[in-house]
């Protein structure tokens, strides 16, 4: 989500300050899901308990931690 406001000063100068939000609700992307739902072994076929759970998030300090703020001026003249 991104918030801005423009500011003129005389006739040829304009400000503007932004806020950037970066994963505003605070929401972890799920990345991956275990998909195995049975298990062989030998001759035995057998449920997977863990079908279905959620293996990855994406919680690294590259993409989209919880709450980032960027804050942003630019002059244009």
């Amino acid at each position: 989500m991104r918030l801005s406001k423009f500011f003129k000063f005389e006739e040829r100068y304009r400000l503007e300050l932004s806020t950037d939000f970066f994963n505003f609700i605070n929401k972890q992307n799920v990345m991956s899901v275990n998909n195995t739902g049975y298990i062989i072994s030998g001759s035995n076929l057998t449920f997977n308990p863990t079908f279905g759970t959620i293996t990855g998030t994406n919680n690294s300090n590259f993409l989209y931690t919880p709450r980032q703020i960027q804050l942003g001026a630019r002059i244009q003249f």
